[in-house]
C-alpha cells in the first residue's frame, strides 16, 4: 500500500496475493524486525545479545527506516 500511495515501482508478484494466504515470494525472509532504538540501547544485555546474533551470522543486513513513513 505505501508503494502504490507514494506511486514507487516495485515487484510485489505477478497477482494480488498477501504474504499470509498466498505469499508470492516465498524465499524473501525480513526477520529480527525491530525498533530503531534497539540497534543502540544497552538495557537488559541488549549488546550481548546484538552482539551474539552478529557473531552467529543471522544477520545479512541492518535498515533504518525514518519515523513516521506509514501514515
Amino acid at each position: 500500500m505505501n508503494l502504490a500511495i507514494r506511486g514507487i515501482d516495485g515487484n510485489l508478484g505477478k497477482e494480488h496475493a498477501d504474504s499470509f494466504h498466498r505469499d508470492l515470494h516465498p524465499d524473501l525472509e525480513a526477520s529480527f524486525v525491530l525498533a530503531n532504538g534497539s540497534m543502540s540501547s544497552n538495557q537488559s544485555g541488549e549488546g550481548e545479545i546484538r552482539k551474539a546474533i552478529i557473531e552467529a551470522d543471522l544477520v545479512d543486513c541492518m535498515v533504518a527506516l525514518p519515523g513516521q513513513l506509514f501514515y
